[in-house]
This record gives structure tokens, sequence and C-alpha cells, in this order.
């Protein structure tokens, strides 16, 4: 993560304040349990929001506002449970209401008690799938393929992508352009090439690993950046130029070496590879890549990677978190609760009991981690392929799930509900 500013436990996030359980939260605040949110201030529990605030329990919504549980809306506030709207306000489950009745029918309602908090969940879910998708959730991707794309021209094949613009085969990258196979960050990167967790002004990398901010020039290089330029091969240094396995060189000699290397590379074969997975830094059922790609320990063992096996240490808790939040007193800041999902131990925060009290949120019956791990099957990426729109029969491109019955093209989307 950059640029965090009192945040606790948030993950590949940049230019944040106040934030807690997150992935890939970029100029967001007092954003809590959410994946994929870019400038959003006060939400909860949502997934693929953009310019939102004060939304709770939503995914793919932009520019809305003082709502619960909205999906693929644009500007609506002051709505709840509402699928596919856009610049509405006093919506309960798509009815419009008027002001009086929208604030009685929300009086009736209580998610600060965890039992009907799960009880309105399970009733939105199976609201929201009754609702046809069009053929990517996101905004303004002009011939653009993929999904979740916001502001996008000419990206192929791209995932969670926002302000970017030439790139193919990119996944989780804000603000960048012509790049090919980079995966998370951005921040105004161009030129990024088999490369990952990297940016803020980086340009001109090759098969790269955490190297940030405004370095350039770097081919296989791994946590190196602050400006370094044109290194091969080197490891955690900072401001550096002309550097090949961390040895210093004049201009001339980098260059002559580089050259000598590279063309050894290409006649084994190897230049042009990313890191060879024995290389990896992580295990690999620790990994963001045993949440796209599953694989068992022997398969991932058989190809390079390194795995963990650890013994979960579970715990018996005698606390019993209460139903409601308003019941919940500061003592259970001294007490270790018990994951209902893993039987792992974990705490409760200070700042993070606050949060739940200040918007009559209940008690967590997770661990975070647990949280976030069934948060994140958010993130399935389906393959891009053709289909025809559900409405007109049109051959149209989609990545959506393949169990959606109803997939309309953006035209014939927009036409319908719009």
């Amino acid at each position: 993560i950059t640029g965090a500013k009192n945040c606790y436990l948030i993950f590949a996030s940049s230019h944040n304040e106040d934030c807690m359980f997150g992935q890939y939260l970029i100029h967001c605040r007092d954003v809590v349990e959410s994946v994929c949110a870019i400038d959003c201030e006060l939400c909860y529990d949502c997934e693929d929001v953009h310019g939102s605030y004060n939304l709770k329990f939503s995914s793919h919504c932009v520019n809305c506002s003082d709502s619960f549980f909205l999906s693929n809306c644009v500007g609506c506030r002051n709505c709840f449970g509402c699928v596919n709207l856009a610049h509405k306000e006093f919506h309960f489950y798509n009815e419009p209401l008027t002001k009086e009745e929208y604030q009685r029918k929300l009086a009736g309602i209580d998610l600060g008690s965890h039992s009907d908090l799960m009880q309105a969940k399970q009733q939105f879910e199976e609201y929201f799938w009754q609702f046809p998708v069009k053929s990517y959730f996101g905004k303004q991707a002009e011939s653009s393929s993929g999904n979740y794309l916001y502001n996008t021209k000419n990206c192929r094949d791209s995932y969670f992508i926002s302000d970017g613009e030439d790139l193919e085969h990119c996944i989780c990258v804000d603000n960048a352009k012509n790049s090919i196979f980079y995966t998370y960050y951005g921040n105004e990167s161009e030129l990024i090439y088999n490369s990952g967790n990297s940016g803020d002004g980086a340009y001109n990398l090759r098969f790269c690993i955490d190297c940030w901010p405004a370095c350039s020039d770097l081919e296989y290089c791994m946590f190196t950046g602050y400006g370094s330029q044109s290194c091969f091969g080197c490891v955690g240094l900072k401001k550096a130029k002309y550097c090949i396995l961390n040895k210093q060189f004049t201009k001339g000699e980098y260059f002559e070496m580089r050259e000598r290397i590279v063309k050894h590379m290409r006649s084994t074969g190897e230049y042009g590879e990313f890191f060879p997975a024995a290389l990896s830094p992580f295990y690999y059922n620790h990994s963001d890549a045993m949440q796209f790609f599953p694989l068992e320990r022997a398969e991932a063992e058989r190809r390079g990677f390194a795995w963990e096996e650890v013994e979960q240490e579970t715990i018996e808790s005698s606390y019993l978190a209460p139903d409601h939040i308003r019941d919940v007193r500061d003592d259970v800041l001294k007490q270790t609760l018990r994951c209902e999902k893993t039987g792992r131990p974990y705490r409760i925060i200070r700042q993070e009991l606050e949060y739940y009290r200040s918007n009559n949120l209940p008690l967590p019956r997770m661990s975070p981690i647990a949280r976030l791990r069934q948060r994140l099957k958010f993130f399935n990426i389906y393959p891009v392929r053709e289909i025809e729109c559900a409405l007109t029969g049109e051959t149209i491109l989609t990545a959506q799930d393949p169990r959606r019955p109803q997939i309309y093209s953006e035209e014939a989307f927009q036409r319908e509900f719009f």
C-alpha cells in the first residue's frame, strides 16, 4: 500500500485515509469491509463502487449516496434494495415512494441486528439475480473488452480497470496506458510489460515486481524504486542508476553488459519470461493467485511454487457476541472472539468498534482475514466470450458470469433501463 493514513488491514491500495479491512481501495476515506472502491467515502461492505458516499452493502455503483443494497445503479440517492436504476431518489426495491413513505420504510428496518442484516442480505441477493445485466460492469468503456471497466479506451481482455487506455490482459490497474500483462497499481504509469505491484509514475518496466515510485527502464527487478532507472536484475535498491545485479556500472558499461546478458538469455529462452516460480517470495496458497487460479498443493508444487501448510490455531471462546450493536459493551475490546468460519481467534479494535456503533452495524462473526477472503470471491474473472444479447439477439462480447440467464448489449441495456 502507498499513501495510507490511519488505515488498518488494507491491501493493494493507495492514497486512503481511515479505511479498514479492504483491498484495491484508491483515494478513499472511511471505507470499511470493501473491495475495488475508488474515490469513495463512508462506504461499508461494498464491491466495485466509484465516486460514492455513505453507501452500504452495494456493488457496481457509480456516484450513489445515502443508500443501502444497490446494484448496478448510477447517480441514485436515498434508495434501498434497488437494481439497474439511474438518477433516482426515494426508491425501495425499485418502487418509487414519497420522502415520507421512504423514511417510514427505513424506520422498520434495523441493520444493527446481525440476524436482521443476514436476512436483508439474503433477500437482496435473491432479488438481484432476477434482473438482467449488461455485457460488462462499468461505464464508458470505449472499444474495450473484459469486466469492471470505467473510463477506458482500447483496453482488451482486462478487468478492474479505471481511467486506462491501450491496455491488454491487465487486472486491477488505475490510470495507466500502453501496457500489457500488468497487474495491480498504475497511478500515471506507462509502458509496463509483464509486471505487477508497480506504479506511481513508473515508465517502461519489464518483468518487474514491486517497483515504485517514479522508476523507469527497469528489467527483472524486485523492490527497486524511488527514482531508480536503467537497472537490470536488481533487488531492494533506491535511487539507483546503471546497476546490474545490484552492482554499479558506468552508462557505457551498463548498456554493453545488458546487451550481453539479454543475448544469452534469448539463447536459453529465458528472456521475455517472468521470474520463475521458485523465486516467488510468497507461498502460493497465501497469495492472490490462489483466489484467481486455485490449485491443489501437489499441482502448485509441480509447477515450482512454494506451499505452506500450517496448523490452524482454533479456540473455544466464552464470549457470545450480542445480536445488536447497541448491546455491545467496551469490554469486547479485551475479549478474544472465535471466527465462525475458521475457528481462529480474532480481536475487535477500538477504531473498528466505534465505526460499528456510529453506523449502527453489528459485530462481525468472522475474523478479518476470513471476511476478506469471502469478499474476494467477488473477484471471479471469466474469459471474454461471444454470446447473443438476450434482448436483441445480436452477437456481443461479454465476460459476465456464465450462470447469468440474461445478458444485454450496452445499447440494449441503456434503452431498457437508463
